[in-house]
């Protein structure tokens, strides 16, 4: 009696149930490749989208022509340096319309410069650091 129980309930019932689980295993690890791939797709456009915001932005401010003679002017004071700086509108509009992008900061070396807004003096540690002195040979 208990070989026949074995044989019509519990070997049947073993059977489908492991290939249910294999069946479901398959379908879930499947899903969720599809997932992980999906997802980095989604953060591969978002990174050439932002790099691609990034490049558009710095050319503008690399050839802008009121940015660079903010840049080359004299100062007498303090706060005729703040004004010309607030004069420049160019970051603050782009800031406007690039939310990927949280802060540009545009160092000037130079004595009579100040950190105001954007514009910030390098600091030892950044003057030391690789981009800089990339973008200074370049300049």
């Amino acid at each position: 009696m208990a070989v026949v129980y074995l044989l019509a309930i519990v070997l049947p019932i073993t059977i489908l149930g492991g290939l249910l689980m294999r069946v479901t295993y398959v379908n879930q690890k499947s899903y969720h490749a599809d997932l992980l791939e999906s997802y980095h797709a989604g953060i591969k456009r978002t990174m050439y989208e932002i790099t691609s915001q990034i490049y558009t932005f710095s050319e503008s401010i690399v050839y802008n022509d009121e940015l660079i003679e903010f840049l080359r002017g004299e100062y007498e004071t303090e706060n005729d340096l703040r004004a010309a700086a607030r004069e420049i509108t160019l970051m603050d509009a782009y800031m406007k319309s690039y939310a990927g992008i949280d802060e540009v900061l545009v160092y000037i070396d130079r004595e009579d410069m100040i950190n105001y807004g954007q514009y910030r003096v390098p600091t030892e540690e950044i003057k030391e650091t690789v981009w800089y002195q990339k973008a200074q040979s370049q300049f």
